[in-house]
């Protein structure tokens, strides 16, 4: 998911907390019973407007979210890509990138399907996880493959994930 729209949507909603908390006092004095929920409503959306301002700051955000991918997506390059990813990646993710690979049941964590899952990553993210791995059971393999090797299975996974 596009990281901007947590953006938008949570200046939208911090907005609408401001304007609670600017015109609560008016609503409360003209509607009776009414100061519980304003004070809910204006507590709730600047909270949640703040959380959603900072989602693609945290979490699954790393140092490489912004990095686009050097190697165009060509033939060669996703060919290339999906050899290193059966090489690489396919006992853990599978074959066919779906998951439940020959050692996916080895690691703590589940490796997921890749064709579902890569779709909600940018590039960057995926390199900088294939490039330094992950906690759960994913090793790095930045020193095994070179950065334009991570690349082009960067590419092989954009041609195979569901859109």
């Amino acid at each position: 998911m596009d990281p901007t729209i947590f953006l938008v949507v949570g200046a939208q909603v911090l907005a609408v907390g401001i304007a609670l908390a600017a015109f609560g006092p008016a609503v409360i004095r003209r509607v009776p019973g009414a100061n519980n929920w304003v004070i809910f409503g204006r507590t709730l959306a600047i909270v949640a407007g703040i959380v959603l301002l900072a989602v693609p700051f945290v979490g699954g955000a790393t140092p490489m979210s912004g990095a686009t991918n050097p190697n165009a997506a060509t033939v060669t390059s996703i060919q290339n890509g999906a050899e290193l990813y059966q090489a690489t990646c396919a006992r853990c993710h599978g074959v066919d990138g779906k998951g439940g690979g020959v050692d996916a049941g080895t690691t703590p964590v589940t490796p997921p399907s890749l064709v579902d899952h890569a779709a909600a990553h940018p590039d960057g993210d995926l390199f900088y996880w294939i490039q330094n791995g992950l906690p759960g059971g994913m090793p790095a393999w930045g020193s095994q493959l070179t950065d334009s090797q991570i690349w082009d299975i960067v590419n092989y996974l954009r041609s195979i994930e569901k859109r």
